[in-house]
């Protein structure tokens, strides 16, 4: 009854139904339609963003699996092409010692608080202990690495040459002399009974040649430290020039003349 008296005022004051019904029923109606149809976009927006993100995080993980096979093969084509340095300085190192016997060995385990090297061959491979090991970064200079202390079927272990328990006799590559040099964990030591030693820093010392084990000319190290203890006793560090935790091969000195 109160809208028919309402529409009835309303009608005389000059508003048509037409207006009345306009006002009362299409404009809330169309703001309901707009709502639902703004809602209905946002739904849609949404979904349309899920289906964005789903299909970047498709794109996203064939990307991610297409970098780490290429970082497979990159990893693959490295070792390939570092191994074949390693046989290129081996065959060189063997061209300039005829009477030598190399055998190439990979590193399979590296201990840095034993000062040891395990490698990838053994008794089968005509390994025995106290061979003497060596590396070479250039195919010229041959680095003494250690020597072989354990022997298995198809593995060895090398103690290297900073290890405590590890002498080889030296000589200054320059102005010679004969001494002893004993492993110091990472570097090797030598004590040198003379008034006046005639060493020098980044000095070469090279083994003797005077041994059933060691030939001679095999870099050993380079004097980084001259400590004078006495007005007669003077101790010298080398360092042994090769980083052993870094090294994947090394080369048995199988024999030699």
């Amino acid at each position: 009854m109160s809208l028919l008296i309402l529409f009835a005022g309303l009608a005389g004051q000059g508003v048509t139904f037409r207006v009345i019904g306009e006002i009362i029923f299409i404009r809330p109606v169309n703001y309901v339609l707009s709502v639902c149809r703004s809602f209905a976009e946002d739904i849609s927006n949404t979904v349309g963003i899920a289906k964005q993100k789903v299909a970047l995080e498709k794109e996203n993980k064939a990307l991610k699996d297409a970098l780490s096979d290429l970082e497979k093969r990159n990893k693959m084509l490295m070792s390939l092409y570092y191994e074949n340095i390693d046989l290129k300085n081996a065959l060189s190192i063997k061209e300039k010692n005829k009477n030598w016997e190399l055998s190439v060995a990979n590193v399979i385990g590296v201990s840095t608080i034993d000062k040891t090297i395990v490698i990838d061959k053994g008794i089968t491979d005509g390994i025995k202990e106290n061979m003497p090991v060596i590396y070479s970064t250039d195919g010229e200079t041959q680095n003494l690495v250690g020597m072989i202390s354990e022997v298995g079927e198809r593995s060895s272990k090398i103690i290297i040459s900073t290890n405590p328990l590890f002498k080889v006799g030296v000589k200054n590559i320059l102005r010679g002399g004969i001494h002893i040099a004993t492993g110091n964990n990472d570097t090797l030591t030598m004590e040198i009974v003379e008034k006046e030693p005639n060493v020098f820093s980044r000095d070469i010392y090279v083994t003797t040649g005077y041994s059933d084990i060691y030939p001679e000319g095999i870099v050993v190290g380079k004097v980084i430290k001259i400590n004078r203890k006495s007005s007669i006793e003077t101790e010298i560090f080398l360092d042994p020039v090769l980083n052993f935790a870094h090294l994947m091969r090394v080369f048995v000195l199988v024999k030699y003349e």
